[in-house]
């Protein structure tokens, strides 16, 4: 681990190994035998959700590492939603599941695509009723109901949906590999609007896009020919662009910020992250630049953040860890990490301790590690 000041160059407090480490920087670590894949899970303050490759979904209580239950799915989890008491998931076989949030049995399970699902499924809620939308590598957007699992409505896109579908308005909304960003009625299943945004498929929109304060927020890679990487804010109604901004490096997803304790009126701003790990905040009305940090490359989707301290890295076992004026980077161990981490409040929490946040990170030799944020020197 080496911490070094937001403002200090090159000067670092400490160096040390987080994997030899001693001191209780490692709050502890759980095996789980298989490779963590797709998103982990904040199920409750006190426990989250993992996938492994080889098709097994754990609850773990996120302050001891202690498995509360365990669910066989037969094949790898896309990353689940958590919908009034029930997991809902898709896996790489093609089935969802739902499950109990709190035991892991099973509701019910269906069979609907042998492409596979990537991604979380998403939950519309309106004045209609409720449904379960999720997206497949074959193009098909399904609208499921929660409780049956009954399929409402399908929608072939163009190319693959690798994304989790944003949510709102009465519409789904969601980009594909075929340069493409849609606009679905919820109910129906119905095409809204169509926007080709990608110069070609490999510049497509496909990641997840973000809807928030009546703005719909999607990104495209960098495209030397186009002119970089862009992030578009778009009027969900029919698809029209409010702003634009631009970037050289690759924008990931963009994401909000996150606090444990909920704010009124949230915040003016969201959050757009690149692969080189710096983090740039935009206004939302106006695409305005507030404030940005930079961090490490990243292997991440987005910004994984809670109370102000944001996570980048994954190269190398390495992850950087941004909290007030400082930056901490921990070494896992040598391995790659592509799976967001978590950022916890510790509701167990010793003042004396001096840390209040944790780190759960997930690696691909099977190894959940819970990592302590360390106060600002």
């Amino acid at each position: 681990m080496r911490v070094k000041t937001a403002t200090g160059g090159s000067l670092y407090i400490t160096a040390r190994e987080f994997e030899k480490d001693t001191t209780g920087m490692v709050l502890w670590k759980r095996e789980l035998g298989s490779s963590i894949v797709a998103r982990m899970l904040t199920a409750s303050p006190s426990n989250v959700i993992v996938g492994t490759r080889n098709g097994m979904a754990y609850s773990i209580d996120s302050e001891s590492g202690d498995i509360i239950w365990e669910y066989d799915a037969g094949a790898p989890w896309g990353g689940g939603v958590i919908d009034r008491g029930k997991l809902y998931f898709g896996t790489a076989a093609g089935q969802v599941h739902c499950i109990e949030k709190d035991t892991g049995r099973m509701t019910w399970k269906t069979t609907l695509d042998p492409s596979g699902f990537v991604e979380p499924p998403a939950v519309y809620t309106g004045g209609k009723g409720k449904f379960l939308i999720v997206g497949s590598s074959s193009g098909k957007v399904y609208a499921l109901n929660p409780v049956s699992g009954i399929t409402r409505w399908a929608y072939q896109a163009s190319g693959a949906v690798t994304n989790t579908p944003s949510a709102g308005l009465g519409m789904v909304f969601f980009g594909d590999w075929d340069q493409k960003l849609y606009a679905i009625d919820a109910v129906t299943g119905e095409e809204v609007w169509v926007k080709q945004l990608g110069r070609q498929v490999y510049y497509s929109p496909a990641g997840n896009s973000l809807l928030y304060r009546n703005t719909l927020f999607s990104v495209t890679p960098a495209d030397s020919h186009s002119g970089g990487s862009f992030l578009y804010a778009l009027n969900p109604l029919n698809g029209q662009e409010i702003w634009k901004g631009v970037n050289w490096r690759s924008f990931m997803e963009p994401s909000l910020p996150v606090y444990s304790q909920k704010r009124a009126g949230g915040q003016p701003f969201i959050l757009a992250p690149d692969y080189s790990g710096r983090i740039t905040a935009y206004y939302q009305s106006n695409g305005e630049i507030p404030w940005h940090l930079q961090g490490y490359s990243t292997l991440f989707g987005g910004v994984p953040n809670l109370d102000r301290i944001y996570v980048t890295g994954g190269a190398r076992g390495v992850l950087a860890i941004h909290a007030g004026n400082t930056q901490t980077d921990f070494k896992i161990r040598d391995t790659f990490l592509f799976v967001d981490p978590l950022v916890l409040k510790t509701y167990n929490e010793d003042t004396k301790s001096g840390f209040s946040h944790m780190i759960l990170q997930g690696d691909n030799r099977g190894t959940i590690w819970a990592i302590r944020v360390p106060v600002a020197p």
